[in-house]
């Protein structure tokens, strides 16, 4: 799985402001009087959260391995009722290992590094809620404590798990990304450290994603629970939705990676995608209540999907990952409940079509080449197939006039067409939807170097496909241009909609003065192949413009068929 370089994202988190924030509150100086009250309140929470620590340290002179549990538990009573002094008291505690864990030193088993690890542990396993203070105890007074040892010599030294790494650094990233001191250069290096970090946790992590289960899974009948037990499941899953809502707004983990891994847990916990990629910001019914936390966390992940434009979300994809699989099911799925399919399909048709054209790398220039149009014919062509079953599968049917409408659009980037991209293309439709866009560029192109290229592409198609696994258009069921007739010369003329075409290209180059020996040439040997089927496409391109309501140009185009026609009666007299 590929991550994105910190410094290379650009997408902007969706909590931008978090829960985790240390935010402080002024009190409006409306007199001399409130200001005296908030000055004394201040002082005596300052002498309270003195007295706690100093409760604290004498606590921690007491610990050894007897009083180790009753200790603990008056600590952590203590932390829980005042949780502002807990980065503090940790501060405390992992500064004075600071110079040992700088060294890479060994562990040392003392009671300060065991207590150190067990409040990690603590906090990594119970009270995820508590990584904010872990962070600020590490980042508070201008980074001190980081000017003695990096992260990895921290980790190491506790031999941290790499869930416990990735958790951590999930909760940097997010203290970073919201922090107000942007030009600290120990937290830009952290933020920009923070991909290795990601690669080098990933295997331990999927392993324990893995064996990771809730303990209300265990049960065989949910119900049957008393209170205490319901409070530890609770806690149970508000460890992995804590975790879940750290990685789904990560700004280095890729889109396609939150998507794997939310496909992993909805398969692990038996919940109902469908129930996700259909909910929007004000659907309120609680569909899977047995795992609400962890059902909240991929509905909101899914609703800020739902807000993105399908542009942007195929740039967040990356050009590299934009291939017909489960992601792009998922996207499309989502667009159709959006009612949006028909610029998705504008999109996605127009880029594999015109390979480029819809700069998905996000850049406007460089290389935007995405997987959508691989330059192998058989590959292309076979991606053609992929999202055709894709659109079969999940019954996806857009506005077909305004997506050909919409990839017209780029017919000026007739040079980006290939044999390939036409081929995967031409694959994604079927066989009426394939009539329908000849059709539609027939009727609706003036563009005379796209008609151009687009026949010739189609002739090239159908001479190779034998040989390099391209689309076969004549075992296609296009309209003939005769009805209850065969099509025994194998010629491409033999379709209504590609014989339409070649005579509107050529008409358009005679009315222009253009010749081009290719196209002169394919003329030629249509003409002596099926004479009376260009004869037919001239008739049929007549009866368009007799029954086309805009009439202004009708008097041209019929001097421009009338020309092929005279083409055609010369070449009569050669025969």
């Amino acid at each position: 799985m590929r991550i994105k370089k910190a410094n290379d994202s650009k997408a902007k988190s969706p909590l931008s402001s978090s829960t985790y924030n240390n935010t402080t509150t002024t009190t409006p100086q409306k007199s001399s009087s409130s200001t005296t009250t908030t000055t004394t309140t201040t002082s005596h929470s300052g002498e309270l959260n003195k007295a706690v620590l100093a409760q604290l340290s004498i606590l921690t002179t007491t610990l050894n391995d007897k009083t180790w549990s009753i200790t603990t538990d008056q600590i952590h009573s203590l932390i829980n009722t005042y949780p502002e002094v807990y980065p503090k008291f940790l501060r405390r505690l992992i500064t004075t290992l600071g110079v040992e864990i700088s060294l890479n030193s060994s562990y040392s088993n003392s009671i300060t590094s065991k207590l150190i690890k067990f409040e990690l542990n603590y906090i990594t396993n119970n009270k995820p809620n508590y990584l904010t203070y872990l962070i600020s105890s590490l980042t508070e007074n201008n980074s001190e404590i980081l000017k003695l040892f990096n992260l990895d010599q921290f980790f190491n030294y506790f031999s941290l798990s790499d869930y416990q790494k990735l958790i951590i650094c999930l909760a940097f990233e997010k203290f970073i990304y919201n922090s107000n001191n942007k030009k600290n250069q120990q937290l830009i290096d952290i933020y920009n450290n923070l991909t290795d970090y990601y690669l080098k946790s990933l295997p331990g992590f999927v392993d324990w994603l893995e064996n990771f289960k809730l303990t209300k899974q265990r049960k065989d009948n949910t119900e049957e629970k008393d209170n205490n037990t319901n409070d530890e499941d609770d806690e149970e899953e508000l460890i992995f939705a804590t975790f879940l809502n750290l990685f789904l707004n990560s700004n280095i983990f890729s889109f396609p990676q939150k998507i794997i891994i939310i496909g992993h847990i909805i398969n692990k916990f038996s919940l109902n995608e469908n129930n996700f990629q259909s909910r929007d910001s004000t659907t309120t019914t609680e569909t899977n209540t047995k795992f609400s936390k962890i059902d909240k966390e991929i509905q909101d992940f899914y609703i800020s999907i739902r807000t993105m434009k399908f542009k942007q979300t195929l740039i967040e994809i990356g050009i590299n990952k934009l291939n017909p699989d489960k992601i792009l099911s998922d996207l499309l799925i989502i667009q159709k409940q959006n009612n949006n399919l028909d610029e998705a399909f504008s999109i996605l048709y127009s880029e594999i079509l015109f390979p480029t054209c819809q700069k998905l790398s996000g850049q406007s220039s460089g290389n935007n080449q995405s997987s959508l149009t691989p330059n192998s014919i058989s590959d292309a062509t076979l991606i053609g197939l992929k999202l055709s079953e894709i659109n079969k599968n999940l019954d996806l049917i857009p506005n077909w006039l305004n997506v050909f409408s919409e990839i017209l659009k780029f017919e000026n980037d007739y040079a980006l067409m290939t044999i390939a991209s036409l081929s995967s293309f031409l694959c994604c439709l079927n066989d009426k939807e394939i009539d329908l866009f000849l059709n539609y560029c027939c009727n609706n192109s003036k563009n005379i170097q796209f008609l151009k290229k687009l026949l010739i592409l189609l002739t090239d198609l159908q001479q190779t496909s034998s040989n390099n696994n391209s689309i076969n258009l004549l075992s296609k069921k296009l309209i003939p241009v005769l009805e209850n007739e065969s099509n025994t010369r194998s010629t491409l003329l033999f379709f209504k909609s590609i014989a339409k075409l070649e005579i509107k290209t050529i008409a358009l180059m005679q009315s222009e003065n253009i010749s081009d020996n290719q196209i002169n040439t394919l003329f030629d040997k249509d003409y002596r192949t099926a004479p009376e089927y260009i004869a037919l496409a001239c008739l049929y391109l007549l009866n368009d413009n007799k029954n086309d309501s805009e009439n202004k140009n009708n008097s041209n185009n019929r001097k421009e068929y009338d020309f092929v026609n005279q083409k055609i009666q010369f070449k009569k007299c050669q025969i």
